[in-house]
């Protein structure tokens, strides 16, 4: 059998260890099991196995892998990969080295080599093996470990240099390996993962520009009682994960969000709101939660001095929609704009009213957001698109996941501004003459939509991240995944028993959660349910 190695699925990278096998069945059969449940590819480690022994239980193996048309890779044994013609080999930091691999092997055969730290990576790269395995990520009973658990955060640390092409030599002599990267280089993570872990692990490792290929797991499915169905489950987990964590978009703004959080309250962002008197002190409350510094004023004769404080911006909420009001807005947006400052939109009952379609219509032609946000009888409205289902300044019914992409895609197109439609799922879009950005959010609790404000806070924080940052669109994405998150955890501390004890719940976890991003915790973002669209 030939096997493309450019193409391999590392997804369920399935290790074995006949230690670990169950009384009632046996190291072929969990395998057999294992893949027919989904695993890509299997690697044969059988430490205290003869060579005769180890060949004969190779021979079986690679029977059913080459019927499966996946790699059989052996652990350690070049003898063995030659007696077998396996696919490949894994080798350790203190087995034979690559290059000598490479000679007896060729061109065509898999290498892989456990990496623990940076410099191994860096080496990897150098050596050109095809993937590696990064671990222990957490401890283990099938190996014993030279050195501590690395965690996630060691898995990023890794792959921010395993296959960045931005590291080129550093001089002609050689310093680092002379090229840039010519293809990419696979990557498992490996160490006390199973069916449970599994998906935080893989949504938790990963930088900007790269991300996991798959896992590599030993008990969870050799030692399962049921190998299919602890496959199939694993492999259903982590090909989800690995779906979402392909897109780069999320990569970037789950990279950046836990240090936007942390970055807003160092810079303290000063959010001039423009604003419903419904939701003036939980508007304040909530901008303060997360470190930055609230006002409140329609006093037009401030709104320049407010404009050239460092870091400010200013929110339109058109919750109070008057005639008076509109020249407000105007002159705030007018000052902001001066001064190069981000201005957000709120079109609060945009569609409730012909008075307030007007209105909005006035703010749209001045033009110049940074950022729309709405929910969806107000971006429906705003898009100039039919048929806004609202009642007052509440959106009712809602549109296919299709319909509503397609309208906010409309509304970002023409006004060049990061458009947010709110919902049950929420639609994140920007436009631009490169590329069209589109996420979709499934993160909050349903208490969100029984208090008053949930949205007009949400442009709070969307307004204090936009004054922070130039990338408009990470920052609202941002914002939105701090709230929606600390919504859900606020409910599960036990002490919400309803929409009245929801709101100071959920102020208390927006805070625990800029604490914790501030300490370089970013566990939190695990939780994320973002997806590309």
């Amino acid at each position: 059998m030939s096997i493309d190695k450019k193409v391999v699925d590392y997804s369920v990278y399935l290790v074995t260890d006949s230690s670990l096998v169950p009384e009632s069945s046996s190291l072929v059969r969990q395998v057999e099991e294992a893949i027919r449940g989904g695993a890509t590819i299997v690697q044969l480690r059988e430490k205290e196995a003869e060579t005769r022994d180890f060949i004969e239980i190779g021979k079986k193996i690679h029977e059913l892998t080459r019927k499966a048309g996946i790699p059989l890779i052996i652990n350690d044994r070049l003898d063995v990969v030659l007696a077998l013609d396996a696919e490949g080999i894994h080798v350790g930091q203190d087995d034979m080295d690559i290059p000598t691999i490479r000679k007896h092997l060729g061109p065509e055969k898999i290498i892989g080599v456990s990496v623990s730290n940076i410099e191994e990576a860096r080496q990897a790269r150098v050596d050109d093996v095809d993937y590696v395995g990064i671990g222990a990520v957490f401890g283990t009973q099938t190996k014993n470990l030279k050195k501590s658990p690395m965690g996630t955060g060691g898995v990023s640390e890794i792959l921010m240099v395993l296959n960045d092409d931005e590291e080129e030599e550093q001089s002609a002599s050689g310093e680092t390996n002379g090229n840039k990267l010519a293809r990419r280089i696979q990557s498992v993570a490996i160490g006390g993962i199973n069916q449970s872990n599994a998906e935080s692990v893989i949504k938790e490792s990963f930088s900007a520009h790269d991300h996991l290929d798959g896992v590599a797991v030993v008990s969870c499915i050799i030692g399962a009682e049921d190998a299919f169905k602890a496959t199939k489950q694993l492999k259903e987990t982590v090909v989800e994960a690995l779906d979402i964590m392909k897109s780069r978009t999320i990569r970037e703004l789950l990279a950046a969000t836990t240090y936007m959080v942390a970055a807003v309250a160092e810079t303290s962002p000063f959010v001039h709101h423009m604003t419903n008197t419904v939701v003036t002190n939980f508007s304040a409350n909530m901008t303060i939660t997360v470190g930055a510094s609230p006002a409140m004023s329609e006093c037009v004769e401030e709104f320049d001095d407010f404009a050239k404080i460092p870091n400010s911006s200013l929110l339109i909420n058109m919750g109070t929609a008057t005639f008076e009001g509109l020249a407000r807005f105007q002159a705030g947006m007018k000052a902001y704009y001066k001064q190069n400052r981000r201005v957000v939109l709120d079109p609060v009952g945009a569609g409730a009213s012909q008075h307030r379609k007007n209105v909005l219509q006035q703010l749209l032609e001045l033009g110049g957001f940074a950022v729309i946000k709405g929910n969806e009888g107000e971006i429906t409205a705003a898009a100039g698109v039919e048929g806004a289902k609202v009642r007052g300044v509440d959106s009712v019914g809602s549109e296919s996941i299709e319909k509503r992409f397609e309208i906010v895609e409309k509304l970002a197109s023409t006004t060049g501004s990061v458009v947010l439609m709110t919902g049950e799922e929420d639609v994140l879009v920007h436009h631009d003459k490169k590329n069209t950005r589109k996420l979709l959010f499934r993160n909050g609790h349903e208490y969100l939509s029984k208090i008053t404000g949930s949205g007009c806070v949400l442009g709070s924080l969307v307004t204090a991240f936009s004054a922070c940052f130039e990338d408009a669109f990470l920052a609202t994405g941002a914002a939105l995944l701090l709230y929606t998150i600390a919504s859900e955890r606020a409910v599960e501390t036990g002490r919400v028993h309803g929409p009245g004890s929801f709101v100071p719940a959920l102020i208390d976890q927006i805070y625990q959660i800029s604490q914790e991003s501030q300490n370089r915790d970013s566990s939190w973002i695990s939780r994320a349910k973002v997806y590309p669209y």
